[in-house]
């Protein structure tokens, strides 16, 4: 199984786009701005190196500077 994102402009073009693909036989789900969002920070994170370790004091400093 592959998947398509695909980024309409609008309502029509969703509704249209999915009426393509069901007279198609190709099942569809309209996804929220969040749950992209969502999907893309997921494929982010799946990417980050994760060997290099940063101590906790270091983190708590640096959240500390954004106030």
């Amino acid at each position: 199984m592959a998947s398509i994102l695909v980024n309409a402009h609008g309502s029509a073009q969703v509704k249209l786009v999915r009426s393509v693909l069901k007279k198609m036989g190709i099942e569809s789900t309209v996804l929220s701005a969040s749950d992209a969002e969502d999907i893309a920070l997921g494929l982010l994170m799946s990417k980050v190196d994760r060997t290099k370790k940063v101590s906790r004091s270091a983190v708590m400093k640096k959240l500390a500077s954004k106030e």
